[in-house]
């Protein structure tokens, strides 16, 4: 597949103004493409009816909206390069050689006839990605696809909102002073309160209605992904379970729980501290959305790449990737490279690693 060159890309990044806001679609329709440009290369990716709603994150001056993929979006990712963490899970791990960039194309869910060429990312071993279909091609051109990743963007033409359906989002030189209220799909307020967020998807989900539901928690993972990451994950979860309850009517779903919020672990110590783990097994669970306190297991590895402005490392088990480690300030981890190890700590799914994330404060040798 042809990529599109660095001199189109450079187009994009003029003068572009971040913002945040939801807004309401204001014709009967809209397109949104690959890159802010109407130029055939940059196709069409999806079409959006009159009342949809867009997540928009850039404002450019040239007029396109740069907004997250919605609903129904997906990228396509080359499958010779992926390996599936479970095969009941949709997850899979990026395997291929260390310093090697395997691309993200943009995908079309309104032109089954286009041929995928623009690049929305490139991950490197160890990042993870969602499925949401089968493998299709043969031989080198087996393609996945998946999920969009987090820094990918589609773009509309700006009068395609209209004016009364934007509520910007605070600005960054006031950031205490943070919105309580966003405009929703239906023009209606939407609470930027995670508790308040999480209590209405629950009792919609208890009225029985599960779309409306999977809908809530879906919006929950996506707008509290940065504030409020182990919600997010919690609401991720939720989301898949109901989906899989919805698929399978017999199937027991457990009863929702009160939200996790986020709490980041707490530097402790000025040394490596040896003490025995707490708890002797593993409680990563290899492809599992998550976020908890305990110990981790395997193999220590350099990654390549930094989580939260700080150096990260793989942790592989049974020739398996199954995360990232960052540790938390004085703890050096250097010492225990390409060893078994026990870690203790925090784990969080982090979705623009689209990998599970240890915050390790403590370390011992494995076995």
């Amino acid at each position: 597949m042809i990529i599109v060159t660095a001199c189109l890309l450079a187009l994009w990044l003029p003068d572009q103004t971040a913002v945040r806001y939801t807004a309401t679609i204001a014709v009967p329709e809209a397109e949104l493409r690959a890159g802010p440009s109407n130029d055939t290369k940059l196709y069409t990716t999806n079409k959006l009816r009159q009342g949809d709603t867009v997540v928009v994150v850039e404002e450019r001056p040239d007029g396109w909206l740069a907004v997250r993929p919605p609903s129904g979006s997906f990228s396509w990712i080359n499958a010779r390069y992926l390996q599936q963490v479970t095969p009941t899970l949709p997850n899979w791990v990026v395997n291929a050689p260390a310093g090697t960039k395997v691309t993200v194309l943009v995908g079309s869910s309104s032109d089954t006839t286009v041929r995928p060429s623009v690049e929305s990312a490139s991950l490197q071993r160890g990042a993870q990605v969602r499925a949401i279909g089968t493998v299709v091609g043969n031989d080198d051109q087996k393609w996945l696809p998946v999920e969009p990743p987090e820094s990918e963007r589609r773009y509309m033409r700006r009068e395609a909102i209209g004016t009364a359906s934007v509520a910007h989002a605070p600005s960054p030189a006031a950031p205490a002073a943070v919105a309580a209220m966003t405009v929703g799909g239906s023009g209606a307020l939407i609470s930027n309160n995670p508790t308040a967020r999480w209590n209405e998807a629950v009792s919609t989900e208890l009225s029985g209605n599960w779309t409306e539901a999977i809908r809530l928690y879906s919006l929950i993972a996506q707008d509290f992904g940065d504030s409020q990451p182990n919600m997010a994950t919690q609401a991720a979860n939720r989301a898949m379970a109901l989906r899989e309850g919805l698929r399978n009517p017999g199937m027991r779903i457990s009863p929702p729980e009160r939200p996790c919020l986020s709490v980041l672990p707490v530097p402790t110590g000025n040394n490596i501290q040896l003490a025995q783990p707490v708890m002797p097994a593993s409680t990563l669970v290899p492809g599992q959305l998550m976020s908890s306190s305990g110990s981790s297991s395997g193999i220590l590895r350099r990654s390549g790449r930094s989580v939260d402005d700080r150096r990260a490392y793989i942790l592989e088990r049974d020739n398996r990737i199954i995360g990232y480690v960052v540790p938390v300030p004085t703890l050096n981890l250097e010492p225990f490279l390409n060893q078994p190890v026990i870690l203790i700590g925090t784990t969080e799914y982090r979705g623009e690693v689209r990998a599970n994330v240890v915050h390790a404060s403590t370390v011992t040798l494995g076995r």
